[in-house]
């Protein structure tokens, strides 16, 4: 029986040696006891290495990123390590966007989350005093495992927008929802609100729009579904 040979393909040999060389680098890392191999990522390409993960301390970083160095065939590496209080802030960070969001989406508002060595820093503009109040209230939350501060401001719109325009703004986004078919009526923050909407979950989402406003106190509903219903915005270009 014979038996034929031939060389890798380029692309096939450099895979196979990045593999190898990953698995060289995990071997030298398991050696030295300070690291902790399952806590550190490794990925090659092209002997380029990056470690990624969360390790205890710098001196582990040094210790990872020296001995990944050592090994024959690195040819550069990219420290992606971080370090616990680091990890926290990304987490705390990521806690504030998903809290903030809605107001920071808000057309009139313009907000920015920094978060560095252990503070939470809250800045920008917002376009009134209720959604200031809301920004501060929500920042107190964030303030359990970090500091925290703020520098907003209070934005004078160019022209007075009244809370039923802002309101109807809102409305607007909401898919089934065509604001000329929606009746409105704002007193001192109870909102009555009437008309028609294509479907239930229309319905349903309008009033959470309406409640997610932080100057709305109660939300009274009269909002009937007509599944035939012709959308103005539905029918638009």
């Amino acid at each position: 029986m014979s038996v034929v040979s031939a060389p890798l393909a380029a692309g096939a040999r450099k895979a196979r040696g990045d593999a190898d060389l990953r698995d060289t680098i995990l071997r030298s890392l398991d050696k030295a006891p300070e690291v902790v191999p399952a806590s550190v990522g490794v990925a090659v390409t092209s002997g380029v290495v990056t470690l990624s993960g969360t390790v205890p301390d710098a001196d582990v970083r040094e210790i990872a990123v020296k001995r990944t160095h050592q090994v024959i065939g690195v040819l550069a590496v990219v420290d992606d390590l971080r370090l616990p209080a680091e990890s926290r802030e990304i987490e705390e960070a990521l806690r504030a966007a998903s809290l903030l969001g809605w107001l920071a989406d808000h057309p009139g508002n313009d907000l920015h989350i920094t978060v560095r060595n252990a503070h939470l820093l809250l800045s920008g503009t917002v376009a009134g005093v209720d959604y200031e109040r809301a920004a501060r209230e929500i920042l107190q939350d964030l303030a359990g495992t970090l500091s925290a501060s703020d520098m907003i401001t209070i934005r004078s719109p160019a022209a007075p927008v009244d809370l039923e325009e802002q309101l109807l703004q809102e409305l607007h986004q909401v898919p089934g929802v065509d604001t000329t078919k929606i009746r409105l009526a704002v007193d001192d923050g109870v909102v009555r609100v009437g008309g028609m909407v294509s479907t239930y979950d229309a319905r349903h989402d309008a009033a959470q729009a309406l409640w997610r406003h932080p100057a709305v106190k109660d939300v009274h509903r009269t909002i009937d579904v007509v599944p035939d219903i012709r959308l103005d915005k539905e029918a638009a270009p």
